[in-house]
């Protein structure tokens, strides 16, 4: 994405919101600010994904990183793994900023 491409997905999202919205609806790349302007104006917003963010048993992992369909059954348990190591890292980086 170029930096005035984003600029102007922000800048979107912010007038959708103070034109007096009572519910944003979002799709994937522009969640980020979607939710900071929804939190900051006490609007909720709602993820409208065309694909699941995660592995489903009919959905491989998105993304390079997922490689391709595994069946079933190996797309679940990608995903199941994808989580938990997710989960495992943020507890690591929690941890780590408690101790300091």
């Amino acid at each position: 994405m170029t930096a005035a491409f984003v600029d102007g997905l922000a800048d979107g999202v912010a007038d959708a919101v103070a034109g007096g919205a009572d519910l944003l609806l979002t799709a994937f790349a522009p969640s980020p600010f979607s939710l900071t302007v929804g939190e900051a104006h006490g609007v909720p917003v709602l993820g409208t994904y065309l694909t699941p963010a995660f592995a489903t048993r009919e959905f491989p992992l998105p993304g390079p990183a997922g490689g391709g369909d595994l069946g079933p059954e190996g797309n679940l348990a990608a995903g199941q793994e994808r989580l938990r190591s997710a989960e495992l890292s943020a507890r690591a980086g929690a941890d780590h900023g408690a101790s300091r």
